[in-house]
C-alpha cells in the first residue's frame, strides 16, 4: 500500500539497439508504430516467474508501409469503403530466405507469471505501399554499348521517352534476341576458377583432384556450341568436382588448404549450375508467344482499371493510365522500361499480407501476365556468360552492369527455364553484401545498470490516506524469441519494492511492511517493412505484514477495547480489496510508463534512422534489399544487399565468424563499390578540397575535417568509368582511383591511376583499416619529378592518420564490454570480417580464421 515513482531508463537500452540497427543498415522509411490502450489486468494468482514466452502476438501494422503514395494521400481516404482487410498476426513471408552456409525465487512472496500476449486486432485499409520505397528507372534504358555476340539486327527507330518516376537507377539493356543463337559459339574460358585450382596442385592431397578440375574445364572450353550433346557429362563431372571438394576440405591439413578448397568448390558450384541452366535453354526449342490483339490488351488493362474504380492512390502506384497510354507503343523497350517498373512495385518484398493478397486477385493476375509479355527476353546467352567470366576475373564494373541488366529482364519470364536462369543468378551473384549478428549476451551487456532507488509514498487507496517511505530495485533483460522471418525480442523490466507506510482512515492508523515484486514486458518484431511493437504488459504481486495501528479511543476503558476490536476487522475485510488495488495501480503505471517511454524512443531513433542511413542511402539512389532476417536462440541476425537494379551483390563464400564471437560483421566489397558508384564520381571535376566536403555532406558526417595540408588550388578530374573502386583479399583492402587530370597552380598530369592499400588495425576494441607503405602510381610519362609530386599529394589526401573506423566508437569505448577484444579481423575473397569475443589472439592478414562458410 504505497505509491512509488519507478525509474525505467529505458531509453539507454533502446538506444543501443537503435544503434545495432542503424549498424547494419536497417534502413524502414518511418518507424512509427500505433500502440493502442487495453484494460487493465491484474494477476493475483500465484505463479511462477517465466521469461517471454514464444507466442505469436496479433500486431498493428507498421503505418509507414501501409500508406498510399505521398502524392496520393487526398485520394486515398474514399477507399476505405473498397478495400478493407483484417490483419492478424505478422504475415509470414511467402518465400524462404536464401541460405547462407555460412528468475530465481524470492523467499516468502509468490512468483509471478505473466499472461500469454495478446492484442485486439484491428482493421486496416488495403492501400498501395509508398511509391518512393520502390526505386524506379530514372529513363528509359540503353542498350548494351559492347559487341553482340549475335547476327546484326537493323537498327531501332528513335525511341520515345517515358515519365518514369525518379530516384532510382538506369539499368542497361543486354542486347535483344529472337531466338538462341545457332551460329557456333565455344563456352566461356573460365580462367579465374582455373586459377583458383593451380594453387592446390601443390598440395599432395589436392593435386589430382585440382588437376582433373582443370581438365574438364578446358575440355568444357572446346565446345563449340551452348547446345552441345558432349556438355552434360562434363557439368555431371564439375558436379562430381565440387562434392569431393567438401569431403577434401573436412580433411585438410592445413587451413591454407582448406579455405583453397571451399573457394574453388563454391566457384564450381555457381558455374555449374548456370552453365547447366544455360544449356537446357539453348537445348529447348523456343515457344512462340501467343500473339494479342490490341484490343485483348485493352480489355485486360480496362478490367484493371473498373476493378480499382475511383481508387486514385492504386491507379497511380501501378500506372494504369500510363500503361493504357503505351499499350500501342512500336518499340519493345520503351514498353519493357514501364512494365518491368510496375512489375516491380507488384512483387516488392515490402508489401503488406492485405496488399499482397490485392495482386492475387484473377484481374490483377491477367494484368501481371500481360505485362510479362512486354518484358524483352530472351538475351545474348553467349554474352552473359563471356561478362560473369569477366566479373569473375576482373571484377568490371561495366561487365557488373550487363549481368544485372540481364538479371532484370528475364526474370519475369514465363518460361520457367528462363526465370530458373534469373534465380540463379540472384542466388550466385546477388547475394546479400552485409551481414550482422548480435548475441543476446551483447545485448544484455549494454543495458543500463539500475541504482538502487528510495522514494516517498503518499496516495490514497480504499479510502485510506497512505504516507511512507519505499526502497526498490529494477533489473532489465532483452529475451530473443526464435524466430526464421524477423528480428523478434522482448524487453523484459523485474523490480521488487519494500516499503514501511502509515494508513489513516477514519479514528485508526495502521502501520504496515510491505513487499512487492513486478514485471513488465514489451515485445518487439522488426522485418523488411519496418518494426512492429506489441502493448506492454505488465504484472505484480505483493503482501502487507500489519505490525501494529492504534486509535483514537485507545486511552478510553471498556470502548476502546471494543473499538480495536471492530477497527481490526474492519482492516481485515478491506486486506484483499487494498491489495488488488494496489497491484492494479502498479500494473497500469509500469504498462504505461514503458508504452511512452518506449514511444519516445521509436521517435527519436527515427530521427536518427532518417538523418543517417535513410536519407544518405536516397540520396546515393540505394536501397537495402532484407536478404534475411531470422532471430536464434541466443542472436539477432541479418543480412542485406545494398545495392541498385543495376548492381551485383556478393557472390563469393564469407569469412565465418568465431562461434564465441559477441558482435560480427562481415562486409563484401560489392557494397563498397555499389556505394562509390553512385557517389557520381565518374567524368567529375572538382577541387580536391570541395570533394571531401561532398563527401561529407553525402553521408551526413559534418565530423569530418578536411585536412589542412591540402592545398586549395587542387583540381581533380575522375576518369570517365570505373574511376573509384576496392578490391578485399589477401589480407588487405585496395584502394584504386583512376584520375583522367589533376591540377594545381604549375602542373597537370593526365591519365594515371593511383592505388593504396589499406591493412587491419586492431587495437582492443577498435577495428580499423589503415594505409600501409607507399602510394602508388601508373601511368605513362610519369618523371620521378611527377612521381614525388603526385605521392606528396595522394599521401596527404589519403593519410595514413586517418583510418577507417569498422567498429562503432561509442560501442568500442563502452564500459560494459572492455573485457572483450576484436578475435578476428580479416579481409579475403572480397570480404571483410570483424568480429568482438573474449580476449584471444586476432586474426590478422591471414586468409580465414574458422575456414569459409558457402554462401547461397
Amino acid at each position: 500500500m504505497r505509491k512509488v515513482k519507478y525509474a525505467l531508463p529505458i531509453w539507454h537500452y533502446l538506444g543501443a539497439v537503435g544503434c545495432l540497427i542503424v549498424l547494419t543498415l536497417l534502413a524502414p522509411f518511418t518507424w512509427r508504430s500505433v500502440v493502442t490502450s487495453r484494460p487493465s489486468t491484474s494477476n493475483g494468482q500465484a505463479g511462477r516467474a517465466v521469461a517471454i514466452a514464444p507466442t505469436t502476438p496479433v500486431f498493428i501494422q507498421s503505418v509507414s508501409v501501409s500508406s498510399p503514395p505521398d502524392e496520393a494521400l487526398s485520394a486515398s481516404e474514399p477507399e476505405a469503403s473498397q478495400l478493407i482487410a483484417v490483419f492478424p498476426a505478422p504475415s509470414v513471408i511467402t518465400h524462404l530466405p536464401r541460405a547462407d552456409p555460412s528468475l530465481a525465487g524470492i523467499a516468502n512472496v509468490a512468483p509471478i507469471e505473466l499472461p500469454e500476449f495478446a492484442a485486439p486486432r484491428h482493421q486496416v485499409v488495403a492501400v498501395p505501399p509508398v511509391a518512393d520505397r520502390v526505386q524506379l528507372p530514372v529513363r528509359t534504358p540503353e542498350r548494351t554499348s559492347g559487341p553482340s555476340l549475335l547476327a546484326s539486327s537493323v537498327a531501332a527507330p528513335a525511341k520515345r521517352s517515358i515519365p518514369v518516376s525518379s530516384g532510382s537507377d538506369s539499368p542497361v539493356l543486354p542486347q535483344r534476341a529472337e531466338a538462341i543463337p545457332k551460329t557456333p559459339h565455344g563456352w566461356p574460358n573460365a580462367v579465374s576458377l582455373i586459377e583458383q585450382f593451380r594453387p592446390l596442385q601443390r598440395f599432395d592431397e589436392t593435386q589430382s583432384w585440382a588437376a582433373h578440375a582443370i581438365t574438364v574445364l578446358e575440355d568444357v572450353h572446346r565446345q563449340k556450341s551452348l547446345s552441345s550433346n558432349d556438355l552434360l557429362p562434363l557439368l555431371d563431372e564439375m558436379s562430381i568436382v565440387a562434392q569431393q571438394g567438401s569431403v577434401l576440405a573436412e580433411n585438410a591439413s592445413s587451413q591454407e588448404m582448406r579455405t583453397g578448397i571451399l573457394r574453388a568448390a563454391y566457384a564450381t558450384v555457381r558455374r555449374e549450375l548456370l552453365w547447366r541452366q544455360v544449356h537446357q535453354i539453348a537445348t529447348d526449342d523456343v515457344p512462340k508467344n501467343a500473339s494479342r490483339s490490341s484490343q485483348e490488351t485493352k480489355d485486360r488493362l480496362d478490367a484493371a482499371r473498373i476493378k480499382f474504380g475511383n481508387a486514385a492512390a492504386w491507379r497511380k502506384y501501378l500506372r494504369l493510365d500510363e500503361i493504357q497510354e503505351y499499350c500501342e507503343e512500336a518499340d519493345a523497350d520503351v514498353r519493357a522500361a514501364l512494365a518491368r517498373d510496375v512489375l516491380v512495385r507488384m512483387n516488392s518484398p515490402k508489401l503488406t499480407s492485405a496488399q499482397r493478397d490485392v495482386f492475387q486477385q484473377p484481374v490483377m493476375l491477367d494484368l501481371e501476365r500481360e505485362l510479362r509479355r512486354w518484358v524483352v527476353e530472351p538475351i545474348a546467352y553467349p554474352q552473359l556468360l563471356d561478362d560473369i567470366e569477366l566479373y569473375e576475373q576482373t571484377r568490371s564494373a561495366e561487365a557488373a552492369h550487363r549481368i544485372a541488366a540481364s538479371y532484370q529482364v528475364i526474370r519475369w519470364s514465363e518460361r520457367e527455364n528462363i526465370a530458373k536462369l534469373a534465380e540463379i543468378l540472384d542466388v550466385h551473384y546477388r547475394n546479400a553484401n552485409l551481414r550482422v549478428a548480435v548475441r543476446d549476451d551483447l545485448l544484455n551487456r549494454l543495458l543500463p545498470q539500475q541504482d538502487d532507488f528510495e522514494e516517498e509514498v503518499d496516495e490514497n487507496i480504499v479510502g485510506a490516506q497512505v504516507f511512507g517511505n519505499a526502497q526498490g530495485t529494477a533489473h532489465m533483460r532483452t529475451v530473443l524469441i526464435p524466430d526464421q522471418r524477423s528480428w523478434r525480442f522482448g524487453l523484459e523490466v523485474e523490480g521488487e519494492v519494500e516499503s514501511q507506510t502509515a494508513a489513516t482512515r477514519g479514528p485508526a492508523t495502521f502501520y504496515n511492511d510491505g513487499y512487492s515484486r513486478y514485471q513488465a514486458r514489451k515485445l518487439f518484431q522488426i522485418d523488411q517493412r519496418g518494426m512492429q511493437v506489441s502493448d506492454s504488459e505488465a504484472v505484480a504481486n505483493m503482501r502487507s505484514e500489519l505490525t501494529g495501528f492504534r486509535t483514537l479511543f485507545d486511552s478510553l476503558p471498556i470502548l476502546g477495547w471494543v473499538a480495536r476490536g471492530i477497527v481490526r476487522q474492519q482492516h481485515d475485510d478491506h486486506t484483499e480489496m487494498a491489495r488488488w488495488v494496489s497491484e492494479t495501480r502498479l500494473e497500469t503505471k509500469m504498462r504505461e510508463r514503458l508504452d511512452r517511454e518506449v514511444q519516445l524512443q521509436l521517435e527519436e531513433t527515427q530521427v536518427i534512422v532518417e538523418k543517417k542511413i535513410t536519407a544518405p542511402l536516397q540520396r546515393l539512389e540505394l536501397d537495402p534489399d532484407v536478404i534475411e532476417m531470422r532471430t536464434t536462440e541466443d542472436r539477432l541476425i541479418a543480412r542485406y544487399r545494398l545495392a541498385g537494379k543495376n548492381h551485383l551483390g556478393a557472390f563469393t563464400p564469407r569469412p565465418q565468424a568465431p562461434s564465441d564471437s559477441m558482435l560480427s560483421v562481415q562486409v563484401h566489397e560489392t557494397m563498397l563499390n555499389n556505394t562509390l558508384e553512385k557517389l557520381r564520381l565518374d567524368g567529375r571535376r572538382t577541387k580536391l578540397r570541395q570533394l571531401y566536403r561532398d563527401l561529407a555532406d553525402a553521408f551526413d558526417r559534418s565530423d569530418l575535417e578536411v585536412p589542412d595540408d591540402i592545398p586549395e588550388n587542387i583540381t581533380v578530374q575522375f576518369a570517365e568509368v570505373n574511376s573509384v573502386r576496392v578490391h578485399c583479399d589477401k589480407g588487405k583492402l585496395t584502394l584504386f582511383l583512376k584520375i583522367a587530370e589533376l591540377k594545381n597552380r604549375r602542373n597537370s598530369w593526365r591519365h594515371f591511376e593511383v592505388r593504396a592499400e589499406y591493412l587491419p588495425d586492431s587495437t582492443r576494441l577498435h577495428a580499423n583499416l589503415v594505409r600501409d607503405g607507399v602510394i602508388q602510381l601508373i601511368g605513362k610519362r610519369l618523371s620521378f619529378g611527377d612521381q614525388i609530386a603526385l605521392r606528396t599529394i595522394f599521401s596527404r589526401a589519403l593519410s595514413k592518420k586517418q583510418p577507417f573506423n569498422i567498429i562503432n566508437r561509442k560501442l568500442a569505448e563502452h564500459p560494459a564490454i572492455a573485457d572483450l577484444n576484436v578475435n578476428q579481423f580479416v579481409i579475403a575473397d572480397g570480404w571483410i570480417g570483424v568480429s568482438l569475443g573474449p580476449n584471444r589472439v586476432v586474426a590478422g592478414t591471414v586468409p580465414a580464421e574458422n575456414g569459409t562458410t558457402v554462401v547461397r
